[in-house]
């Protein structure tokens, strides 16, 4: 071969522009296999009854997921549960403050701790005007609602109380606690002895509840705390006390309880009354020895 056309050979190929290497293609990230989020969404469905902070783990956890590209369902059913708690949490909290404010208004309004006499004659319902028959336990709700919207009206008060006195059949322990410290605070004795009567037929019907409920132990211990001063007086006389539990035991078998919890069988009902009553009647004997 001829040495110059090897050297031309050469000489064209050096002249020809060299390729640049192709640059490395970017590596995606892997995708997820699992979802980031799923543990903190099952922890929030598991605590849900912790509320804001079981939602807070829940919104966590959907973030988590949707940044990797999930639903995030578990989370999103975990901050749903937990918000749904903390609202009917809350309503139920509100409406038992509500329970409590007209006993709270009359007796520290009226002066139960310190034994205030307002009454210089005892209550004659005969000669009070606006004492409504409560017919059924919504007419008997009714009256209860009114008289908390005005606590420190005496008028209205007094008509209440003879609607308790009068007609009795459906009311319930809360508007007896009511008519007990208002005979209470009016300092006749005569109105004394009523309110004693009316406080442990309010003590007797909310015993009745507390198997079903709870929160009605609490309800007793607040009335029981509140109402010291009518425990106080009644045990100075022992005698009477013992005649006021027979004569409450005697009204309630003539008044029978209106307010049987829903889904309480009749069988079970009447069985957990005559238990409440057998205590009340041991504890009648104790005071009788």
């Amino acid at each position: 071969m001829n040495p110059d056309s090897v050297d031309n050979q050469q000489t064209s190929s050096s002249n020809q522009p060299q390729m640049a290497a192709p640059l490395p293609q970017p590596q995606q990230p892997p995708v997820p296999t699992r979802d980031p989020g799923k543990t903190l969404g099952i922890v929030s469905i598991v605590f849900f009854w912790l509320s804001w902070m079981s939602a807070i783990v829940g919104i966590i956890g959907f973030m988590r997921s949707r940044r990797a590209g999930f639903k995030g369902t578990l989370s999103i059913v975990g901050t749903a549960l937990s918000l749904i708690f903390l609202v009917v949490a809350t309503t139920c909290l509100l409406v038992l403050a509500g329970r409590h404010h007209i006993f709270s208004n009359i007796i520290n309004d009226k002066g139960i701790s310190r034994n205030v006499s307002t009454a210089t004659a005892p209550l004659d319902c005969t000669t009070v005007d606006n004492v409504v028959n409560a017919a059924s336990v919504q007419q008997a709700e009714g009256l209860v609602t009114d008289v908390k919207s005005d606590p420190n009206n005496i008028s209205k008060v007094d008509s209440f109380t003879c609607s308790v006195i009068t007609y009795p059949a459906y009311h319930d322990f809360y508007a007896f606690q009511v008519a007990a410290v208002h005979l209470f605070n009016r300092g006749d004795t005569t109105d004394k002895d009523k309110g004693i009567f009316w406080f442990y037929a309010a003590q007797l019907r909310i015993r009745y509840q507390i198997k079903y409920d709870n929160e009605y132990g609490s309800d007793l211990g607040d009335m029981l705390y509140k109402g010291s001063a009518l425990s106080d007086y009644a045990l100075q006389d022992k005698t009477k006390l013992v005649k006021t539990i027979q004569d409450v035991l005697s009204w309630d078998e003539r008044f029978p309880d209106q307010y049987k919890p829903d889904g309480v069988s009749d069988t079970d009902w009447q069985a957990n009354k005559q238990d409440i009553r057998a205590s009340l009647i041991a504890n009648e004997a104790k005071l009788s020895s």
